[in-house]
């Protein structure tokens, strides 16, 4: 079976173990709302600090790396000043090999 995980950067860089394509990983994981486009990929989000109710299941899932996709996104400056919005239309994906860890 093939799921979709959603890694955020800086959970990655602070906690993240690194990882690479082909690898086998055991990450904690909440499932994600279903979505039209991923049609019956399943998808989830790894988590690191609890942002997730702790009576949400967080399972440990062990599988192997089968595509490293980096999303990234223009921001625009956001109602208050500092605060920056994300435009979704403006997604770039870029295949990775390796994705560093916590430290590298």
């Amino acid at each position: 079976m093939m799921i979709e995980v959603e890694l955020s950067e800086w959970e990655q860089q602070c906690c993240g173990d690194p990882f690479r394509f082909g690898a086998t990983v055991t990450w904690k994981l909440v499932a994600r709302a279903p979505s039209k486009e991923a049609g019956t990929v399943r998808r989830y989000r790894e988590e690191h600090h609890s942002e997730t109710p702790e009576h949400v299941p967080h399972l440990p899932v062990t599988g192997i790396v089968g595509t490293i996709e980096a999303l990234h996104y223009t921001s625009v400056e956001g109602p208050e000043p500092g605060h920056l919005t994300v435009r979704p239309s403006s997604e770039v994906a870029v295949e990775l090999e390796a994705v560093p860890g916590a430290g590298t």
